[in-house]
């Protein structure tokens, strides 16, 4: 029916909403402890994991901007989710480089 409207598909958003906003912000958490440890350590290791954990807080992020949008908008989010993954591949990268060369 033309009226008809679905609350528990409204639900099932909204609870996957509350689930990847919980997820990002984990993540984000993470990256901030790891990021200074890291740092104080010096340790490509920790440092590394800092930016993964950033790097899917973005993808997070991103995800809970176009979950309602356009198609060709979530395509557009998938690639620019590859290029923080490329990103975070460079400094990870760079990092490695800069002990080695140190």
């Amino acid at each position: 029916m033309g009226g008809h409207h679905d609350h528990s598909h409204d639900h099932d958003i909204h609870a996957s909403k509350r689930v990847i906003w919980t997820v990002l912000l984990l993540n984000f958490g993470m990256f901030l402890m790891e990021i200074f440890q890291g740092i104080d350590a010096d340790s490509s290791s920790l440092i590394a994991d800092s930016i993964d954990f950033l790097s899917d807080s973005f993808s997070y992020a991103i995800t809970l901007y176009v979950m309602h949008k356009a198609l060709h908008l979530r395509a557009k989010a998938a690639l620019i989710k590859a290029y923080c993954m490329f990103g975070v591949s460079a400094i990870v990268l760079f990092q490695a480089i800069h002990n080695i060369i140190k």
